[in-house]
């Protein structure tokens, strides 16, 4: 099996899956959680025992963006896990999850970063990731683009105002895309996951590198 954990969007969870499994899961509201009780709860949802008793085939962890404190929290904890365990540590980008498990063909995926802001990225750019306004954000897509991204019914109310077609990835359908591209890499040593788990942070978006997309330049006209 593979352990997947996810601790840069709310809610954070643990989540466990053979190959073609349903992952078992176990959420807490927000950063700061027990990883250790949710790694617990997922492993003997999955049939796996107790954490003593962990055998599995890698430990995949959510790299980012997000917030450092959670960010960082949740990688240490995979590398305690992985070592301890004798288990392959695998770092898979969360844009690189959330594009995933929307299965269709957003434009961008995005994750909030509070304030009004998101982490974002282009489908083709995922393992470089920047931080947008709302209102900048929906200015760089072309009008009607999908944007996918991992949200409470606040946070996709917030994109729909801005103008925004929303697909929604849901805590279990992220963590379930996590585990697929870990087997992956097992299995072909290809994708976006990779051994060990390097935070991926976010850059601003600037003049050199402003926010946008093909296209978008009519949509801003528009919008005057």
């Amino acid at each position: 099996m593979i352990l997947a954990i996810s601790t840069t969007v709310e809610p954070v969870a643990v989540a466990a899956a053979g190959r073609a499994q349903p992952p078992s899961l176990a959420c807490a509201p927000q950063w700061p959680a027990d990883l250790s009780a949710l790694t617990a709860q997922a492993l003997g949802a999955c049939g796996g025992g107790p954490a003593a008793r962990l055998d599995a085939a890698g430990i995949a962890v959510t790299t980012g963006p997000g917030r450092f404190g959670a960010l960082r929290g949740g990688i240490a904890f995979a590398k305690g896990l992985s070592v301890a365990r004798g288990a392959p540590l695998l770092g898979v980008p969360t844009l690189a999850a959330v594009a995933a498990a929307a299965g269709t063909d957003a434009a961008a995926a995005a994750l909030p970063a509070g304030r009004g802001r998101w982490y974002a990225a282009r489908t083709g750019e995922l393992d470089a990731p920047r931080t947008a306004h709302v209102h900048d954000l929906a200015r760089g897509l072309p009008p009607g683009a999908p944007i996918a991204a991992p949200l409470t019914e606040a946070a996709a109310a917030e994109l729909r105002r801005a103008g925004l077609s929303v697909v929604p990835v849901g805590v279990r359908e992220l963590l379930a895309a996590v585990i697929a591209l870990a087997y992956r890499r097992l299995d072909t040593d290809r994708g976006p996951a990779a051994p060990g788990a390097r935070p991926l942070y976010a850059a601003p978006a600037t003049a050199v590198k402003p926010w946008s997309f093909p296209g978008a330049a009519v949509r801003r006209r528009a919008d005057g």
